[in-house]
């Protein structure tokens, strides 16, 4: 198994004493309750019904870490807090905000090349010109930090409307039969992003619906410099503690990929960041953390933190989204 230096800062043992060791354990435990992720590798424990892979590549000059894991087990996934499925986290070492275009288009290819092999796995059959794949951009436009999905969805170009329209220039292509939709959220359109969707499904017939958004992480190293791609699906809003409906195989009566870039992280993530990272864990005791610590942890929950370079964030990552979905669906490059 080959790690970089961002996963063994992660991974690694702490050389303490058992005495220290078990405050550093009892205060993560106690903590975790409060530290919120959609990321599947940050919630990985090491332990059994989880096939785990990792595995180094470059993007252009960029080194990139890809971590491969398959939730086997309820059981697993109970723990963990996840469906079970496949999740596929690619990240390079430089933020989306900090790489080139060279770089960006090679992160491009390599999570085109994911994205196939899932779709491809989840649908039984090979991406065609008969292949027909709905992407759904969810979020709210006018938040910077929620704004993947919906700018995301307009990079990617549509072509389904060219089947029946334009039959010599769709055959030209050789493309999949692609739609687009930006649902929005609850309380600008007074529907549910599910059903929204339910009726984009039955009017254009797809054999797969790809939902993109933004997500919350537990590191702030995680902000704008990772990609999750998984087949379980994805609950709306999860991330900030406003879940929506599920949009799921068993909901929706297709198979599902979500991808998602982690723009956010609540306060309260923070302040158990800042307290494991400083070795300040002997506040946490057999009987409980401290009434005070608590208060501000419970309170942190409402409050969300997004980098300064967030809307450099949100374009350049959908940017490199949109490339690899139009790849994958054989446009090749992104609509205006």
């Amino acid at each position: 198994m080959i790690r970089n230096a961002f996963f063994e800062e992660k991974m690694k043992v702490p050389e303490d004493k058992k005495m220290g060791s078990d405050v550093k354990k009892r205060a993560k435990k106690m903590s975790a309750g409060f530290a919120r992720t959609d990321l599947a590798c940050e919630s990985w424990d090491g332990r059994g019904g989880v096939e785990y892979r990792e595995e180094c590549t470059t993007a252009g000059c960029v080194q990139v870490t890809v971590v491969h894991m398959n939730v086997v087990t309820r059981t697993a996934a109970e723990r963990l807090g996840r469906r079970r499925g496949n999740y596929v986290t690619v990240a390079p070492l430089r933020g989306f905000a900090e790489i080139d275009d060279a770089s960006a288009a090679a992160l491009s290819d390599i999570i085109g090349n994911e994205l196939r092999k899932m779709a491809e796995s989840v649908c039984g059959c090979d991406i065609d010109a008969r292949f027909g794949v709905l992407v759904a951009g969810l979020g709210n436009s006018e938040m910077t930090a929620d704004a993947v999905g919906p700018v995301t969805a307009g990079r990617v170009s549509a072509t389904r409307h060219l089947r029946e329209l334009e039959p010599g220039i769709y055959r030209a292509l050789g493309c999949s039969a692609v739609s687009v939709v930006a649902p929005g959220v609850l309380g600008r359109t007074g529907m549910e992003s599910s059903d929204i969707l339910r009726g984009a499904i039955r009017a254009a017939k797809p054999d797969l619906l790809i939902a993109i958004d933004a997500l919350a992480a537990r590191s702030c190293e995680r902000l704008g410099k990772t990609i999750q791609l998984t087949d379980s699906g994805i609950t709306p809003g999860s991330g900030v503690g406003n879940e929506r409906h599920a949009l799921t195989h068993s909901a929706l009566g297709i198979p599902v990929i979500s991808i998602g870039v982690p723009t956010v992280v609540d306060s309260s993530t923070l302040v158990c960041e800042a307290l494991e990272k400083s070795g300040m864990t002997d506040i946490f005791t057999d009987d409980g953390m401290p009434e005070a610590l608590r208060r501000v942890l419970e309170n942190g929950r409402s409050f969300f933190v997004s980098p300064r370079e967030a809307d450099v964030i949100t374009g350049r990552s959908a940017e490199i989204i949109a490339n690899a979905i139009n790849a994958v669906f054989g446009i090749g490059e992104t609509g205006s």
